[in-house]
């Protein structure tokens, strides 16, 4: 019935019960599991300036879900919505930057990044920036692909290490679970 009552707002131009469809499509809430559609639904509230349906369409994009994988697309939304303060798209902007996924590896800018998104409380992005610092004093190795965990939340708890490096499509679960609805 939800699927149902948030079509008809989105008919109306509701960019937020287009990317609540997103969810929904993504999540199989009431419907068939269907990442194309969720990708559908999260261009339409992206057309309309919604930076959680940017964020979703970059991590749709880094992992080829509903989509073919395409790095310069998935830093396109994630720059996108991080212009609009995004903490988790600047998080991944960072991860992009620092392996060099659809832009030029730049670890200084990465870590520019990673500050900005922790300093508005991301926490992965202060995973990321204690990996980094940890990283260049030597002790552990920073900014390696082998830390990052591409997933979409499902609010299944997962290793410390698993949270340091990953990219997330939104899904509504609580913050404490590094799992946040972005709006």
């Amino acid at each position: 019935k939800a699927v149902e009552w948030f079509t008809k707002a989105s008919v109306q131009g509701d960019s937020d019960a287009m990317f609540a469809l997103g969810l929904y499509w993504m999540n199989g809430w009431g419907c068939d599991q269907d990442y194309t559609k969720a990708v559908e639904w999260y261009t339409k509230a992206s057309a309309q300036g919604h930076s959680g349906a940017m964020f979703n369409l970059g991590v749709y994009w880094m992992n080829g879900w509903g989509c073919d994988q395409d790095y310069t697309t998935a830093f396109k939304w994630f720059a996108k919505a991080s212009a609009q303060g995004h903490r988790e798209a600047m998080n991944n902007l960072g991860a992009c930057y620092s392996d060099g996924h659809g832009c030029d590896q730049n670890k200084t800018t990465a870590f520019e990044w990673y500050k900005k998104s922790a300093q508005l409380g991301c926490k992965n992005a202060q995973d990321n920036l204690n990996s980094a610092a940890l990283g260049a004093n030597g002790n552990e190795q920073s900014h390696t692909s082998k830390r990052r965990k591409t997933e979409a939340s499902t609010g299944t708890s997962q290793s410390h290490t698993s949270k340091r490096r990953k990219t997330e499509a939104s899904t509504g679960t609580s913050d404490s679970d590094d799992h946040i609805l972005h709006d």
